[in-house]
């Protein structure tokens, strides 16, 4: 649960999170307009998204997402910064 909502899950494979899955690479949304059609809304306010893949023995087994109301949020600042947290958390090598 995030922002009292349910979270999305299980996602798919569209969207930003089937995206970033389907490629083990993460991925910066700065508008999630850009992504027209194949934007998966779980907030109507949210404006941009970081998606980072979930590794183990080289396999990805899922993603960590997050979203922001406000546009441009994200950058590769926070996709190493998060990145980094889900090492040390044991979610990813």
């Amino acid at each position: 649960v995030c922002r009292n909502k349910p979270a999305c899950s299980p996602i798919g494979m569209h969207g930003a999170c089937g995206a970033a899955f389907q490629s083990g690479e993460p991925l910066i949304v700065r508008d999630v307009k850009e992504l027209g059609a194949n934007y998966v809304a779980c907030d109507p306010r949210d404006q941009s998204e970081v998606v980072i893949p979930c590794r183990e023995n080289g396999r990805v087994w899922g993603v960590l997402d997050l979203d922001s109301f406000d546009i441009g949020a994200f950058d590769e600042s926070d996709v190493r910064g998060l990145t980094s947290l889900l090492i040390q958390a044991g979610l990813t090598t």
